[in-house]
């Protein structure tokens, strides 16, 4: 599979269930089962397991929706700790005084 904008200079042989990021510039023949990305493409993946070391200059990029979730995830934590504290240190509400509070909100 070539993704979209991917241009492959020369005689490129792309192998079998190979793949070509997007806008990639392949300079080299992409062996089966490879995952070639950047400018100039280089091998990420083979079978789907990245290469290791990524070599020179590679900078492992933060991920900013894993931090948001870990963040939500760390905040949930802490508001239900500080429930469960409010509940064990007060008397339950009486009886309708959740509804007037919430019908007085315009909720």
């Amino acid at each position: 599979m070539v993704g979209a904008g991917a241009t492959l200079l020369g005689p490129i042989t792309v192998g079998a269930e190979a793949r070509v990021g997007a806008g990639s510039v392949v300079l080299r023949d992409v062996p089966p089962g490879a995952t070639v990305v950047g400018i100039p493409g280089k091998i990420a993946l083979v079978q789907g397991k990245a290469i290791e070391p990524p070599g020179p200059g590679v900078v492992p990029l933060p991920d900013p929706e894993a931090m948001a979730i870990k963040a939500l995830s760390e905040r949930l934590v802490a508001l239900e700790a500080r429930v469960a504290e409010l509940s064990r240190g007060s008397a339950p509400a009486p009886a309708g005084a959740v509804e007037d509070f919430l019908h007085g909100a315009g909720i």
